[in-house]
This record gives C-alpha cells, structure tokens and sequence, in this order.
C-alpha cells in the first residue's frame, strides 16, 4: 500500500484532457467546468454514492422509529449529525442483548460522520484543479494533478487536496459504507459484518416484522 501511494504522489508525464463537447450545441457566451473528465467522473460516484446510502439510512431509522411508536416524520429534515442520534438511541432497546450489531452501527455512524467532511467539500465547497509542474524529462513535462477543495464546517475553514488515487480511495470507502449500510436495512450479506446466527436471526426479524417492501430490497 506505501509503494502504490508513493507511485500515487510521484511526478509522472502530465496531461489535461478536458470532457469533451460538441460546439455546435454550446449557447455563446459558454464556459465550461476546467476540471479533468477522470476527477468529474469520480466526484459524480461521491455525491451519489452519499445519496445512496443517506437513502438507506433514513430507512432503517424510519423502521426503528416506527417500532417504537414513535410515527411522526419532522426527524427527516434533520441534519445528518441528529439523525445518527436517533439511529443509535433506537438501536439499544431493540437491540441491547446484541453488542456486534450496535457495534457495526456505531461503527458506521462515525465512518458516515468522517465521510461527509469529504463528501460536503467536494459537493458544495469551492473546487479547483491544482497543477503543479515538475520539469521536463524525455520531452515531456512532468508534474502533478489534483482536486483542491475549500469549504467550511461548523464555522471553521477547511481546504483539502486530493490527488486522483485520493479520490478513488474516498469513492471505495463510500462503496463499502453504503455495503454495510445495506446489509443492515436488508438483511443480506450480515456474515461479512461478523455477526454470529443470533444476531442474524434478531435483526431479520425485526426487519420482517417492519416490512415495507422498499427499494432497498431489491438491490443487487
């Protein structure tokens, strides 16, 4: 993993290949994003991929509320931070004599929570490509790319770089949290969260008996 981080870093050949279009089609006067199709394509299954698993989220946390009598909705225009509360708070009762699964909600909650940072600057910070030159070798200059975002949370300044192993790195994470997150509003897939046949079994059954043939379920 050092060895392919370092390659990740190291100056290679530069290029700046733009999204293509089609100019017979573009209204003047028309700008276009200065931003590499491979960073736009990667910024694209960000966004969605929060979108993703937001979606699951409410979910789960729709069936836990409504499990505990509690049927009103305004918890939906929540931010993430105090809907993760609810989640945890109505996943103890429900689930107390079953610490790998409060385990893996926990778990989840603060990768979610690490995640956003990254998925809001990219989403609605300020975002620029960083080109930084290297020199010339063979006939070709060498030198970096990279995404540079500026934004803010609670009040405070944040600026990030990510280069383009960076992103795609933040694009598996977002893959594998919205795998859990899945597996938790479907009940499949729960052996790869190490749960043992009981706690399998309890939260299966809970989710039966909450049933509300959702989208979820259906995902391949």
């Amino acid at each position: 993993m050092k060895n392919e981080e370092q390659s990740s870093t190291s100056p290679h050949p530069f290029s700046f290949a733009m999204p293509p279009f089609d100019p017979s089609r573009a209204r003047l006067p028309s700008s276009f994003v200065g931003i590499p199709e491979e960073f736009l394509l990667l910024i694209g299954h960000i966004i969605g991929a929060w979108s993703k698993f937001d979606m699951s989220f409410n979910r789960l946390l729709e069936k836990l509320l409504i499990a505990a009598g509690d049927v009103s909705d305004r918890w939906e225009m929540e931010s993430f931070k105090r809907r993760s509360k609810r989640l945890r708070q109505a996943c103890q009762p429900r689930f107390k004599d079953h610490h790998a699964i409060l385990r893996s909600v926990d778990q989840l909650v603060a990768d979610a929570k690490s995640l956003q940072t990254d998925r809001n600057l990219i989403a609605h910070g300020h975002i620029l490509i960083k080109m930084q030159t290297l020199g010339v070798v063979d006939n070709q200059i060498q030198g970096k790319l990279s995404l540079y975002c500026i934004g803010q949370e609670g009040g405070t300044r944040l600026e990030r770089e990510y280069s383009l192993h960076e992103l795609e790195l933040v694009r598996y994470e977002f893959a594998y949290l919205c795998g859990r997150m899945s597996a938790l509003v479907t009940g499949e897939n729960l052996h790869h969260l190490q749960f043992s046949s009981a706690d399998m079994d309890a939260l299966r059954s809970f989710l039966s008996e909450h049933d509300d043939s959702s989208p979820d379920k259906h995902e391949a």
